[in-house]
């Protein structure tokens, strides 16, 4: 199963999740004309069981998703026979590009590539598949985990509500501190690459100069 198909499926488990949990937490009240003995809203106890299923699991994506093209293509390359390591870093890497734009169809440096290369998209395609399928495996089984331990904490006196408003604030903290650093990092970027220009051209000339010269 793809990423894009897994995250589906971890959406749908998450509405399942709050489901079940708001019913046990309605029927743990005695119905709903006792709705007042719970703790929490039924709603809140159907965000906390939601929110153990999809987080983890949407983070397990991610980091998974960015971290394995990596992963693979470098043991592709410590697999390539060792003339292909004698050419250089560089030229292994153009190499271990090859294998990659063979195993999915792209464009190739040559029309016929060696039978090494060849092997070595095979060797891709199927760590590719294994991986994907070790990733649906672990993040439906850490989803449906999570969500059960979540749903059998839920009683009367449980507090989803707490719970659940810590969850978001932190959720909010960090989309906080991404959005700060990300903006931190653009205005270092700008800064040096404002110091490199200048060193090239005054800024005498660059504020108040009246000869355009693009070349320069």
């Amino acid at each position: 199963m793809n990423a894009t198909n897994l995250f589906f499926v971890i959406l749908g488990l998450t509405v399942v999740s709050y489901v079940f949990a708001q019913r046990k937490a309605i029927s743990a009240c005695g119905g709903h004309d006792q709705i007042r003995k719970l703790h929490s809203l039924p709603s809140y106890y159907g965000s906390y069981t939601a929110l153990w299923c999809a987080l983890p699991a949407l983070l397990l994506l991610l980091v998974w998703n960015l971290t394995q093209p990596a992963v693979i293509s470098q043991i592709i390359a410590n697999d390539m026979p060792q003339k292909y390591h004698d050419l250089g870093a560089a030229r292994l890497a153009l190499v271990v590009n090859d294998v990659i734009n063979i195993a999915t169809g792209g464009i190739t440096n040559n029309d016929t590539p060696e039978a090494d290369i060849q092997t070595a998209a095979a060797h891709y395609t199927s760590l590719t598949s294994l991986a994907a399928s070790l990733q649906t495996l672990v993040i439906l089984i850490l989803a449906a985990a999570l969500s059960l331990l979540a749903y059998r904490r839920i009683d009367a006196q449980f507090r989803a509500r707490n719970h659940v408003e810590r969850a978001i604030r932190y959720i909010l903290i960090a989309c906080s501190s991404i959005a700060i650093l990300t903006t931190f990092g653009i205005f270092l970027s700008v800064f040096f690459e404002s110091i490199r220009f200048f060193q090239m051209i005054p800024m005498g000339d660059f504020l108040f100069g009246l000869h355009w010269s693009p070349q320069t």
